[in-house]
């Protein structure tokens, strides 16, 4: 993952010489994108340009190439013309996730659930109608066709995450935290071994609190190996001294349910059309 400011001609060529998936942050169009992905230290400053031309340092189409944006409240209108958008720069990976920290209202719920359906319908034409040089991959709808990576509350999660600090933690969401407060969920560093069952601790002690919370909300539901991660969420709520139990309840169930539905919807559609057999490969 990678915001894709310092993908230069020799990284790029490096990363796609050995086959690696470049996922890079880019929500859409500049417009969209400069919502909310301005540079740090100079927030008048956009990423975009930067981003478009660096792309350009891969040769072209290229499988591993990633784009990865977030989907808000106020950008759920543009949503449809980013992922076409994002299509013709030449993006074979598009993943697009829910702001799980914003507060969705019952009609932002609703607008979602909507420009979801034109996704899919969207998405299911361009099998119908042959269109191959449109097609992109979606890693969730990957894993809910070939079951290769079970996720949620109920994942042995395997994976771990290098800061710029160099050391490694436990859950990505952990970067949305202050520096003092993550120092807790540090797994290793560059230099030394990882710590995998102080990993493995920290991550069953998260997910007995949460399962305490939320008891049996999650017991009988059909998405439960595919939904999304609350982990990160917990610690990030906890911090804040937020209501998470709520939160759960009202926000991140609802949205996980929208997205699975959608690709869940994906998946029966199409599971017999053979270019979509082709392309996720079951």
């Amino acid at each position: 993952m990678t915001n894709g400011t310092l993908l230069s001609k020799f990284y790029a060529q490096f990363l796609q010489n050995n086959e690696a998936i470049v996922k890079i942050s880019i929500d859409g169009n500049k417009t969209t994108h400069d919502l909310n992905r301005p540079f740090k230290d100079n927030p008048n400053k956009s990423s975009f340009e930067k981003i478009i031309q660096n792309i350009k340092n891969f040769n072209l189409p290229y499988e591993g190439l990633a784009a990865s944006l977030v989907i808000t409240p106020s950008t759920i209108d543009s949503f449809l013309e980013n992922i076409k958008f994002l299509r013709e720069k030449g993006f074979s990976y598009i993943e697009f996730y829910p702001d799980m920290y914003a507060f969705w209202s019952k009609n932002e719920l609703k607008k979602l659930k909507k420009i979801l359906k034109k996704f899919s319908l969207y998405y299911i034409s361009l099998f119908a109608e042959h269109k191959e040089e449109l097609i992109f991959k979606n890693s969730l709808l990957d894993s809910i066709v070939n079951k290769n990576e079970v996720v949620g509350i109920t994942a042995e999660c395997q994976k771990i995450h290098l800061a710029s600090d160099g050391h490694f933690y436990f859950c990505d969401k952990v970067f949305s935290l202050p520096k003092k407060e993550r120092e807790k969920y540090i797994i290793g560093n560059v230099t030394q071994l990882i710590n995998n069952e102080k990993r493995i601790k920290l991550l069953n002690q998260v997910k007995e609190k949460i399962l305490k919370l939320i008891k049996n909300n999650c017991q009988d539901c059909i998405y439960r190996e595919y939904c999304f991660c609350p982990v990160g969420h917990y610690l990030y709520f906890s911090y804040k001294r937020w209501d998470f139990k709520k939160y759960f309840i009202c926000n991140f169930c609802q949205i996980s349910k929208i997205f699975l539905e959608t690709f869940w919807q994906i998946k029966e559609f199409l599971k017999f059309n053979p270019l979509f057999v082709k392309i996720y490969k079951y």
